[in-house]
């Protein structure tokens, strides 16, 4: 979301109120906040204390969002809020706008991921009144739930923003990083966990690695 906070920000006719909650403000997580500040000002913090990763501290943290964010519509009086993607704390945000009366600016809607994380994205954009999609798919499902042509714009996805700038670490700098020997096949492994049934997330992990290595065996 770099480059597009980096326009918002620079725009004389328009001021960037950065609020920043859950894994931004947490220590288990490294304190992102504080590579946030390294580029922007932040306005607010809003702390979910969440304690662990169970249903009942996720659903208590997100209890803890919507207070939290409460006080800080109260203070900031946004004149719109934008949101980006399909996380809890950003339906807890959306919840609290419709509250507020604030019209809902939503990034990334319409798209299709399966797991809790499509019920939460099509949960926010029925919340929302602006809506940028990242692709025609998208745009289609967003007409499909009812909303108005006009409000709905496709405008890419902000994902392949920085490659685009050309903001990326290149082949040889990457290789001495990770000292990797290009000689041999090289597998780059991302997996995202199936939150409808996060007591399998180990086991699932576990068996894509031995795939990985059964192959990697046979090379």
């Amino acid at each position: 979301m770099k480059p597009m906070l980096k326009i918002l920000d620079d725009a004389d006719d328009f001021e960037l109120n950065l609020v920043l909650t859950d894994q931004h403000v947490s220590k288990k997580f490294g304190n992102t906040i504080e590579e946030v500040e390294k580029d922007f000002s932040v306005a607010a913090v809003v702390d979910m204390k969440q304690v662990d990763d169970t249903a009942v501290s996720r659903s208590s943290a997100l209890g803890e969002c919507m207070i939290g964010m409460s006080r800080v519509f109260k203070t900031l009086k946004p004149d719109v809020c934008i949101l980006y993607g399909d996380r809890g704390e950003v339906l807890s945000t959306a919840q609290v706008a419709t509250m507020f009366n604030v019209p809902i600016l939503h990034l990334q809607g319409g798209d299709l991921s399966g797991s809790t994380d499509e019920q939460v994205r099509h949960a926010i954009t029925k919340l929302s009144h602006l809506h940028c999609p990242s692709n025609m798919q998208s745009y289609n499902r967003i007409i499909g739930m009812g909303e108005e042509k006009w409000r709905v714009k496709v405008v890419g996805d902000n994902h392949v923003d920085l490659i685009v700038a050309g903001e990326f670490k290149g082949e040889e700098c990457v290789r001495k990083e990770f000292d990797l020997d290009i000689s041999k096949p090289i597998f780059v492994v991302l997996q995202h966990s199936e939150t409808t049934a996060p007591e399998l997330s180990y086991y699932q992990m576990s068996e894509t690695l031995k795939a990985i290595d059964r192959k990697n065996t046979k090379l």
